[in-house]
């Protein structure tokens, strides 16, 4: 799945925009995903910090393990 796919798949499962940020120049309070030097990254994002930041070399893997991490955390509403 691609960021697009990701979008739709969240949004279709009511997840807060809030949660998550696709496209991060900025990030603030939540996951987020980051293309950078070739390499995709997804952390979380607190006051501009980047925290627990994992990577992966595809788009793919990257989208997987977002999507995987959000609908764990949506079990607890």
């Amino acid at each position: 799945m691609n960021r697009t796919d990701l979008a739709k798949k969240l949004k279709k499962e009511r997840v807060p925009t809030s949660w998550y940020c696709l496209d991060v120049d900025e990030y603030n309070d939540g996951l987020a995903l980051h293309h950078k030097d070739g390499l995709w990254e997804v952390f979380y994002g607190e006051r501009g910090i980047k925290n627990d930041i994992k990577t992966f070399d595809t788009e793919e893997e990257a989208c997987g393990y977002l999507y995987e991490e959000i609908m764990d955390d949506m079990k607890y509403l």
